[in-house]
């Protein structure tokens, strides 16, 4: 049935006065809001491994959702897992396995990847965009409320950050991982004490975020909790690997993992140096090259479990 019956009905009775109005504001057609879009592209289970790819009516970018079988009938959590700038929604699963890892769980995770297309690179208001994007996601698969982060690498950090930043977007997850970024989205500095628990993964060869930039950040996060000298709670002379917590008065919680992993030139493009997922869950083209003592994908899924939302 059209939207518009109502309309017509009045401007064929006053069709001088109301007229135009009419026509004007009748849509036969209204684009799908986004839990339609969802719920028509598909809401089942996917492949191991494998996403869906969603393309909304409203929305620049481009979303991925790999859907454990338990989770099409709701209580699963919610994972975002985005990707730096030029690289596309699928890449973060090459780095962090988080789609295979939290699949078989007793209390699996939805995975949610995105880009903004064509150039790929997030902007000021993709972070809203997602925002929105997940909390439709929410909705429609019924997620567990207290399960929900966010972590992104580079560009996706950025994004990652404006979420811990944010108090809407805080209150809406429960904590989050972002790596190789120094700076909220569109250049913003970051907030001088995050909403919620962080792990903030820090290269110090990095040639783009650059570590005196990430140190900043890092320590305006301990300063802004309160938190005194970080406990040392692993490291290894590979990749001069260490892993900090700093936990704040309000026991907030803030973890950084400091290493020295590069990518080898000789792996071909791109040359960032540093600029380079450690640890990743399969060799790639954004993955740091020299070994590493963990696992990208593992650590950041273990902080995840450890920091449900706090009462």
């Amino acid at each position: 049935m059209s939207h518009c019956v109502g309309f017509r009905g009045l401007w064929i009775a006053e069709l001088a006065l109301f007229g135009l109005f009419a026509f004007a504001a009748c849509d036969p057609n209204p684009p799908e809001t986004a839990e339609q879009c969802i719920r028509s592209t598909g809401t089942g289970a996917t492949a191991p491994g494998a996403a869906r790819e969603y393309t909304c009516a409203g929305f620049e970018e481009r979303f991925l959702l790999a859907i454990p079988p338990a989770c099409a009938s709701g209580g699963c959590g919610l994972i975002a897992d985005l990707p730096g700038a030029t690289a596309p929604a699928e890449n973060p699963n090459l780095e962090t396995g988080l789609r295979e890892m939290t699949r078989n769980l007793e209390q699996p995770f939805i995975v949610l990847g995105a880009d903004r297309p064509p150039q790929l690179v997030f902007n000021a208001a993709s972070s809203d965009q997602i925002f929105e994007f997940m909390r439709v996601v929410a909705t429609v698969f019924d997620v567990d409320r207290d399960r929900i982060h966010i972590g992104g690498f580079s560009n996706g950090g950025s994004v990652t950050f404006d979420f811990i930043c944010d108090p809407e977007k805080a209150a809406f997850i429960a904590s989050a991982a972002p790596q190789a970024s120094s700076r909220a989205i569109g250049g913003a500095a970051v907030c001088p004490r995050p909403l919620v628990p962080v792990l903030f993964f820090t290269g110090r060869n990095d040639e783009i975020a650059g570590i005196a930039n990430m140190d900043r950040v890092a320590a305006r996060f301990a300063t802004g909790l309160d938190a005194g000298a970080p406990t040392i709670i692993d490291s290894s002379p590979i990749g001069n690997f260490v892993q900090q917590r700093f936990v704040g008065t309000d026991g907030t919680v803030f973890e950084r993992i400091i290493y020295d992993n590069i990518k080898d030139p000789a792996a071909g493009p791109p040359q960032l140096g540093g600029h380079c997922y450690a640890g990743a869950f399969r060799p790639n083209p954004g993955a740091c090259t020299e070994p590493a003592p963990f696992s990208n994908g593992e650590r950041t899924l273990t902080f995840y479990l450890q920091n449900p939302r706090r009462p």
